[in-house]
């Protein structure tokens, strides 16, 4: 009699969570999603709440469950529960913490860009959500002894943004961090170097080479996003130095090692600046204000650089040397006079979309020089943004309120980002 009552208390359980997947499955069938992957991320979140609906239900009517023992029960009930608990938890997430559909407009930019590189085969589904901290990870799936509830090929990553991040256009290049985190997931490019992973257990423990691994993914990822956006990315970690408002885990080196190894990277674009400084004259023009800015900027980075204890990995150069030489079709395309034509633009609150872009070539591969003015506009507007570049008529407009000037910019780069974004799209569409 005993075991009739716990196998129908164990049945109560499985079936409990399975009506909570069945309840949380019609919240996707009438939740509309702002990623352009909408439809895909959907019938991927319905397979899983409906798979694992079929497997609780299948196990609920097995002999099974009256054959184990108490304790046995008990755990395999406890896993199921805290499993789908987590899985119900970050679907929640997903319908009601979506972030703004602004951020894919600037992500998708860059997506694209991997897939017509051939740096990736396919666009990875994404969905962005407002968490605490950044963080990107694929949605877990609830596997049983029989079948799993997505396919090898079925993957959904999740980016976690913080709300502040999502309001502020000049944080967005912390997407492209996170979007690095799976492209060197798909290459396993890191473990790959070390000849395997290392679990957060041995990162625990203080084990040397779990330590370097990690880090050394954090440092890829940089100089990914580096690659991707540009110095503003680097400009960006100086700031976090500075400032550092999230909180870095064991998992990541500290900022001031990162500022120094980006920093290496990049060093060829810097000197330009450093150079056009030497060169200048005694004019006061805006070009001449902002290479004199951009100076005092670059030696302050220089500062912390000489101030870094770098122990950086044996393997990271290696890395970082292997993976330019894969992405070499990846780096950034910024000329100094590109960048000092926008500021020019930006700084007078006019909106920049370059001649360029406009003109309509009869093969599409004369675009490949031309995709670079989300990036242009995003490095100038942070430059602006963060040295105080606007025009003094602009200045005197807004009475010198900062907050609602800055506030005003922000709003126009990124309107900018989002005409540029569309009017590549349109020219591939009359190309095609």
């Amino acid at each position: 009699m005993q075991d009739i009552e716990i196998g129908d208390l164990i049945r109560y359980r499985l079936l409990e969570i399975g009506r909570v997947a069945r309840r949380i499955l019609d919240k996707v069938k009438g939740t509309r999603l702002k990623s352009p992957y909408e439809e895909a991320i959907k019938e991927i979140l319905e397979k899983i709440l409906t798979s694992l609906s079929r497997i609780l239900e299948e196990l609920s009517k097995g002999d099974e469950i009256t054959k184990l023992e108490w304790d046995s029960l008990s755990i395999m009930v406890d896993f199921i529960r805290t499993q789908s608990d987590y899985l119900f938890g970050v679907i929640e997430d997903i319908l009601s913490q979506e972030a703004a559909a602004e951020l894919y407009y600037f992500l998708d930019f860059y997506v694209d860009l991997l897939v017509n590189k051939k740096i990736v085969e396919n666009s990875p589904m994404i969905v962005i959500i407002k968490g605490y901290e950044p963080k990107t990870y694929l949605l877990s799936s609830l596997p049983s002894p029989k079948n799993s509830l997505l396919s090898p090929n079925e993957s959904l990553w999740v980016i976690e943004v913080p709300v502040k991040v999502e309001g502020n256009i000049f944080e967005w290049p912390i997407l492209l961090h996170e979007l690095a985190h799976i492209i060197e997931h798909k290459l396993r490019i890191v473990d790959s170097e070390f000849g395997r992973s290392y679990t957060i257990e041995e990162l625990e423990r203080g084990n040397i080479n779990a330590i370097d691994c990690y880090h050394c993914k954090e440092y890829l990822c940089d100089y990914i996003a580096l690659l991707l956006c540009g110095p503003v990315w680097l400009f960006m970690l100086y700031d976090l130095y500075l400032t550092p408002t999230y909180r870095l885990p064991k998992t990541h080196p500290e900022w001031s090692r990162r500022v120094a190894v980006l920093k290496e990277r990049i060093s060829d674009f810097l000197n330009n600046i450093k150079k056009a400084n030497n060169n200048i004259d005694n004019s006061k023009s805006s070009s001449t204000k902002v290479i004199e800015q951009l100076t005092k900027l670059i030696n302050n980075i220089e500062q912390i650089e000489l101030q870094a204890v770098l122990r950086k990995p044996l393997q990271l150069d290696n890395i970082l040397n292997n993976v330019k030489n894969k992405l070499v079709d990846l780096s950034f395309k910024l000329s100094l006079d590109d960048l000092l034509n926008c500021i020019h633009n930006l700084a007078g609150f006019k909106p920049y979309i370059s001649k360029r872009t406009y003109i309509i070539r009869e093969k599409e591969e004369e675009l490949k020089d031309e995709d670079i003015d989300v990036n242009v506009i995003v490095n100038a507007g942070y430059l602006i943004y963060r040295l105080n570049l606007f025009d003094k008529e602009i200045q005197e407009y807004f009475r010198h309120d900062e907050y609602k000037m800055k506030s005003e910019f922000m709003y126009l780069v990124t309107e900018c980002v989002r005409s540029a974004r569309i009017i590549m799209l349109a020219k591939q569409a009359l190309l095609s």
